[in-house]
């Protein structure tokens, strides 16, 4: 199954943009939940050929010099879903609505992955929660899970493209 890019095409004419890590997570992101969804039986069945019709949500974008606001209506996802820019640390610190979530993505090298069990990520996930971690070189996959096991996380998955691998931890 594909999951369509829900996010408005942004044409840039700056080079400087191509590279920006906004649109770097972005596309990691939807590379991410291409790959992970692939092979699953997992397609909504408006989204199946023969379903309910073509899924299509209402999406409204506005863009402020300080931030994008994206509303969408998605049937069976909450009224709020928060994203930001920050440390382990600072959510751990209240510098956030939310201090934990059912649904954590990790996309940064494992060096940086094992720095941030130690630093309480695994905290952040709530009870029957999943952590998906990717950006993990395939020969660096097993200290990954070795540290979010250590915390107490439970593996669930491991999904290889070339030589990188995703890990789905589960919070028990």
């Amino acid at each position: 199954m594909r999951i369509r890019n829900m996010l408005p095409t942004v044409k840039r004419a700056a080079e400087s943009d191509v590279d920006h890590p906004f649109y770097s997570l972005q596309r990691q992101m939807n590379s991410l939940f291409d790959d992970f969804f692939t092979g699953f039986d997992a397609t909504p069945r408006s989204l199946a050929p023969g379903g309910f019709g073509a899924f299509s949500p209402s999406i409204d974008v506005k863009e402020s010099d300080k931030d994008f606001v994206i509303r969408a209506e998605l049937p069976g996802v909450e009224e709020k879903v928060e994203t930001g820019l920050g440390s382990v640390d600072e959510v751990n610190a209240g510098k956030f609505s939310a201090r934990h979530a059912p649904l954590v993505l990790a996309n940064i090298l494992a060096p940086v992955l094992i720095r941030l069990f130690e630093g309480g990520m695994a905290r952040l996930v709530t009870p029957g929660g999943v952590i998906l971690l990717a950006g993990i070189l395939a020969e660096q996959g097993a200290g990954v899970r070795a540290a979010a096991e250590a915390q107490g996380l439970t593996f669930v998955e491991q999904r290889h493209s070339g030589d990188w691998v995703a890990l789905v931890m589960r919070q028990p």
